[in-house]
Order: C-alpha cells, then sequence, then structure tokens
C-alpha cells in the first residue's frame, strides 16, 4: 500500500520541478512528496498504516544518534522505525528541520521539540527551541520552561529564564506553577540572590510549596518535615535578613531549628560580632539592575573645550558595568573680544563725598556711574560690571559629541609575567612548573601572598582591561546612556577600577561645552556594594552609573 502511494507521487512530480529552487527548498520538497525514502518512522498515535518516510542519508548527516542507528557498527539495517513515546506531529516538526533548517513553532509544542532535539543530539534544533522558548516566556510559563532548561541542561535558556523570574520575582512566586516546581528548579531559583522579593513572602510560598508535597506523599506536615522536604532549597530561605519580629511570625511553634540554630540567627539579626549561621543564607537578596547617581549637579558649572571626569569604582561583591549616563551639555560661544553687562551686577549708592572712596575701593573694575535727578537732587548709583565671557546657544543647536570611555586596572609584574588581577587563574595555568615551582613565585610566595605584598607598591603599572569610543548627537536624549559593547564584571578581588570619561564638540569652533560637576565626591549603592569616588572632574559629564547585580546561583553553596 505504502509503496504504491510513493509510486504514485513520483509519477505526479515533474520532471523539473528542481528548477529555481535552492538546497533547502529542494530538501524539503523531497520530504514532502516523500521521493526516494528508505526508512519510515511510526509513532504512538498512528494508525496502523500510517507513518512518516525519511531519508537515513540525511538523517545520519544531521545527528551522531541517527549516524549510530543506521550506519554504524550495531545498526540494525531495519526500514522501520517505531517511536512508541513520539507524537507524529512533534516528530514531523523536528524533521522539518532536519531537512530545511528552520521550523515554526507554537507553545504547545516547542517543548517537546527541544525534547526530541536534545535526544538525537541535534544542538542547532535545541538552541532554535530555546530562543522561541525565551521569546515566549512569561509569568505563568517561566517555571516549566526553567524544569525544562535545567533537566536537559540548556544553559542559555536557563539563564534567559532565571534574568525573567528574578526581574518578575513577586509575579513567579503569586503564579500556580511556582507549587508545582521540582525541588532542583525551587533550589535552583531561590539560590540567585537577585530573585528580588520579600524574604517574608519567599518564605511562605517555600512552606506552602513542601506542605503541598507533603500532602501529596500522605506525610503529616509538621516543622521538621516541611524543612527535609524542602531540601536544599531550605538553606537559600533568607531567614537572618529578616526582622526579628518577622523571623518570629514565621517561625514560632514550628520546630524549624534547633535551638543552636535559632540563636546563631537571632546573633546575625542583633549584628553580634562573630555571629556564624549554618542554617540558611545571610546574603540579603539585589534587584537585578541598580542606577547609581553620581553627579547631583550641585557643584561648580564652568565652560572647557572638553571634558574630562575620573573615578574609580570599588565593589564588594562582583558586579557588571552596563552603562554609563552622560549628563546634558550645553553649548557655550565664548566671545573673543571682552563684553561688560549690567545683568545681575552688584550696585551701590554713591554720595558726593564717597565716589571718590568707592572708585578706590573697586579699582581695576569696569564701572558705570549712573545719575538720576529729582528736582534739584542728584541721586548717584555705581555699577560693578560682570565680565561677559560667552553666551548660552540654542538647545535645538545639533552637534555631534565624540569621546572614549577607559576602564582601568591594577596588574602586578610577577617574576617575567605581567598579570591583571582578575587574570590571576589564567595565568597560574599558563606558568610552568618548571620555571617557578608549581603556584609559588621564585621568592616562595603564592600567588595571593605575592599580590599581598606588591599590591599598594607604587610601581604596579595600569592594565587597560576596557574601552569603547563614543559618539552621539548633543540634542538625542536616548543617545545619552552609553551601553557598553559587553558588560564590564568587575570582581571583588580585582576592585578597585579607575574609569576615565572624555568627551568634546567634533567641530572646531570656539564653543565651549558647559554642564554642572557635583558637590560630592564618594557616592555609594543603596546596598553598600558598590562605592564610586571621585579622582578628578567632579564626575562633570556624567549622571550616573547603570550595573547588573550577578545571581551568583552556579557560584553559590
Amino acid at each position: 500500500m505504502e509503496g504504491s502511494v510513493q509510486d504514485q507521487l513520483e509519477q505526479t512530480t515533474p520532471v523539473d520541478w528542481q528548477h529555481n529552487k535552492d538546497l533547502g527548498d529542494c530538501m524539503i520538497e523531497i520530504y514532502n512528496k516523500g521521493l526516494w525514502t528508505d526508512v519510515t518512522f511510526r509513532c504512538k498515535d498512528h494508525d496502523e498504516n500510517e507513518g512518516i518516510h525519511a531519508h537515513k542519508i540525511v538523517l545520519a548527516a544531521r545527528s551522531p544518534v541517527f549516524q549510530a542507528m543506521f550506519f554504524g557498527p550495531c545498526a540494525n539495517g531495519k526500514d522501520e522505525v517505531q517511536l512508541d513515546n513520539a507524537e507524529a506531529k512533534v516528530l514531523d516538526l523536528f524533521l522539518r528541520y532536519i531537512y530545511s533548517d528552520t521550523v515554526t513553532l507554537a507553545e504547545e509544542n516547542a517543548s517537546s521539540v527541544l525534547e526530541m532535539a536534545h535526544y538525537y543530539q541535534v544542538s542547532n534544533l535545541v538552541q532554535f527551541c530555546a530562543d522561541y522558548l525565551t521569546s515566549i516566556t512569561t509569568a505563568e510559563n517561566a517555571c516549566e520552561i526553567l524544569n525544562l532548561a535545567l533537566r536537559y541542561e540548556v544553559t542559555t535558556l536557563r539563564d534567559a529564564c532565571c534574568t525573567f523570574t528574578d526581574e518578575n520575582a513577586e509575579e513567579i512566586l503569586s503564579s500556580k506553577e511556582f507549587l508545582e516546581l521540582s525541588e532542583d528548579c525551587l533550589t535552583y531559583i531561590l539560590k540567585g540572590d537577585t530573585f528580588y522579593a520579600d524574604e517574608n513572602g519567599i518564605f511562605i510560598k517555600a512552606e506552602e510549596w513542601s506542605k503541598r508535597k507533603l500532602e501529596e506523599r500522605n506525610i503529616e506536615k509538621t516543622g521538621p518535615n516541611v524543612r527535609k522536604t524542602l531540601g536544599g532549597s531550605f538553606y537559600y530561605i533568607r531567614l537572618p535578613t529578616l526582622t526579628y519580629k518577622t523571623l518570629m511570625e514565621c517561625t514560632r511553634k514550628k520546630c524549624y531549628f534547633s535551638l543552636q540554630e535559632f540563636e546563631d540567627i537571632v546573633d546575625f539579626i542583633n549584628e553580634i560580632p562573630d555571629s556564624l549561621v549554618e542554617s540558611n543564607s545571610c546574603v540579603t537578596r539585589l534587584p537585578t539592575e541598580e542606577i547609581l547617581t553620581v553627579n547631583d549637579e550641585f557643584g561648580e558649572t564652568n565652560p572647557t573645550n572638553t571634558l574630562t571626569t575620573s573615578f574609580q569604582i570599588s565593589v564588594s561583591r562582583d558586579v557588571k558595568l552596563k552603562n554609563v549616563t552622560l549628563a546634558p551639555i550645553q553649548k557655550y560661544f565664548k566671545y573673543v573680544d571682552k563684553f561688560y553687562s549690567t545683568r545681575n551686577c552688584r550696585n551701590v549708592p554713591v554720595n558726593e563725598k564717597d565716589t571718590m572712596s568707592f572708585f578706590s575701593n573697586n579699582n581695576g573694575k569696569v564701572m558705570k556711574l549712573e545719575e538720576n535727578y529729582y528736582g534739584n537732587t542728584v541721586f548717584k548709583t555705581a555699577y560693578v560690571l560682570n565680565e561677559v565671557t560667552g553666551t548660552d546657544l540654542s538647545e535645538d543647536l545639533n552637534i555631534v559629541i565624540s569621546g572614549r570611555l577607559e576602564v582601568t586596572n591594577r596588574k602586578i609584574k610577577l617574576s617575567d609575567n605581567t598579570v591583571c588581577r582578575d587574570n590571576l587563574e589564567n595565568l597560574q595555568e599558563e606558568i610552568e612548573v618548571a620555571e617557578i615551582g608549581g603556584n609559588l613565585t621564585e621568592d616562595g610566595l603564592s600567588f595571593e601572598e605575592s599580590f599581598s605584598n606588591h599590591g599598594d607598591d607604587e610601581e604596579n603599572d595600569v592594565c587597560l582591561i576596557f574601552e569603547q569610543n563614543l559618539q552621539l548627537m548633543s540634542t538625542d536624549e536616548t543617545q545619552r546612556v552609553v551601553v557598553l559593547t559587553v558588560p564590564l564584571t568587575l570582581t571583588k578581588t580585582g576592585s578597585p577600577y579607575t574609569v576615565t570619561v572624555n568627551l568634546g564638540f567634533s567641530c572646531e569652533s570656539e564653543m565651549k561645552m558647559k554642564t554642572s560637576s557635583s558637590s560630592k565626591n564618594i557616592v555609594t549603592s543603596e546596598y553598600g556594594d558598590v562605592k564610586v569616588e571621585n579622582i578628578s572632574g567632579d564626575f562633570a559629564g556624567i549622571t550616573s552609573l547603570g550595573f547588573e547585580n550577578i545571581s551568583n546561583r552556579e557560584s553559590a553553596k
């Protein structure tokens, strides 16, 4: 029966069907029409005489699993493959990608196609599905997608999904899908330092998740059972970051802790020195992104040819520098000749006997003496004129602003090798044991000890670790946020970092740049993890810095 259908298709196919078609079109054509196939797949929802026809050599060319199945040492030579766990529609989508490198996915089938692509090791299709699932992630399906990403170790999908859950933590917690998470997935979400939600709310939902599991297993919902069911995720409920009152409301008479554990948490909350909590993480959750305003614009405003500001960033935890927001820059025209104005100038009434004294006291200044007559009386007023060096130009005047952003870091000269602090691990791998004796320097010190001894050495060189040219139109507000081409990771061990921003007008003229500087030399982020200190320029030309907090899920305990 199947043979006759295939014969009919071949007979009705035009001889010149390949004309004006590229390779992909021809491949999908032979799949669609079942031309010259040599293998048939039967899925769990196929009727007895139904199947999907394909070409072994095409499948083997795209999948190592098919290669082994059809042409490997253990190939059985059969022309029919029974897939008891696969649906025909999913297999069809999978094969369409095999033949054409593209496929139209939908929310209801993308996960199944990804699973099949993972099984047959078609990595490009796995990523194709991952990109699609990333594009349709919502608070309602994020948990399910994250489960999928963790199960099949699709890191790009996992990271994208975690970014979404972190940015929408409150919605995720209130979704019914949160209570259906696997233990591994729950733990992975709570691991994130950037899963930014009220910790009390997190505890309540985790407790509800655990009680639901206990109910499904018909186990008593006691405190110890709730904690045991939460498994590793219990550690990542940041109970020590709660107030004492809230802690008591959450845990009182529930037997979640031993007496020692509870005392340790209370000591931490009360900031008792050297308090140590082992039952739960003490790291406060942070928002995914933070904007740190560095320029309050209360400082001086002086016209200059160019703007150069330099500052130092110190971090107590690893973060990423994502963007720099430039300040509004006024275009200012400097006069070649000197001009003087009475506008906002100081004026003093002068009588006859005080006139010479007034001029003597203001010797060298440009003044104006004005006489006004009221009847027979003369009233004199003296004005000390202000020098006018230039004038503000229209904000509508659009001029190209160009510049450069550089980030530098101290580097240490170690034996005959030069290294940036944040490249320490790479250096340890590259230096041969025979040259400096394993992980010790020629002085017999460890790398860390060497850094400690040389970290403040004035002779240490500076390492340029990031640079980016800047160009924007002066009237375009959207261009003021300069996004780094690649977010720059600033590490606690590599801190501090020096950032320098240079700006100037691209045209040659007497035009100056005029913007406000900051009255503060040091600013600190809301959570105290980032400190920015002025070196020179008083932050003139910039308004704020954008940071991305790192979740630390992969480095967590």
